[in-house]
């Protein structure tokens, strides 16, 4: 089994630390509150993986999207799926039904699942009745928790 150094990581994703826990209160970047454990559970949000006597040198540290003790998502992935679906309710040309396809589509489409496939679809389905501006604004919200080819699939033409 693997072990973890501890991270800490601001509320809105911006790592602190990949090997310290606790390091500050607040994040130099945004202000939010800075977090080492996961708020629904407690248990320590992993960091760089120990990997005694090997040093690793070009990695960027990227922190993990759901909990690997409770399941749930941790509250940077939340914030985002939040701000998607305050985005989509915003353009005037919506209607609920696209908009609940859309948000329900997301938690499968930033992982790897077998659920994938049918999530690019839903969100595909949904955004078709959204504006150019919304569409846009949604690719910016999920920029970094997409990966390349899921962006490419759902925003290129």
């Amino acid at each position: 089994m693997s072990e973890y150094y501890p991270a800490s990581i601001c509320i809105n994703g911006h790592v602190m630390s990949d090997d310290h826990s606790n390091v500050q209160p607040y994040c130099s970047y945004c202000g939010e509150k800075v977090i080492s454990t996961c708020p629904n559970c407690n248990a320590p949000i992993h960091g760089d993986e120990r990997c005694d006597g090997i040093v690793v040198v070009g990695f960027t540290f990227k922190p993990d999207s759901y909990c690997y003790n409770c399941g749930n998502p941790y509250p940077w992935v939340q914030r985002i799926i939040d701000a998607s679906k305050e985005l989509l309710e915003l353009d005037d040309d919506a209607n609920q039904e696209s908009i609940d396809l859309i948000v329900s589509s997301l938690p499968d489409l930033m992982v790897s699942s077998p659920k994938q496939e049918i999530a690019k679809a839903k969100f595909k389905k949904g955004l078709k009745s959204f504006t150019t501006f919304t569409k846009d604004s949604l690719k910016t919200v999920l920029t970094d928790v997409l990966s390349e080819s899921i962006k490419r699939s759902l925003f290129e033409s």
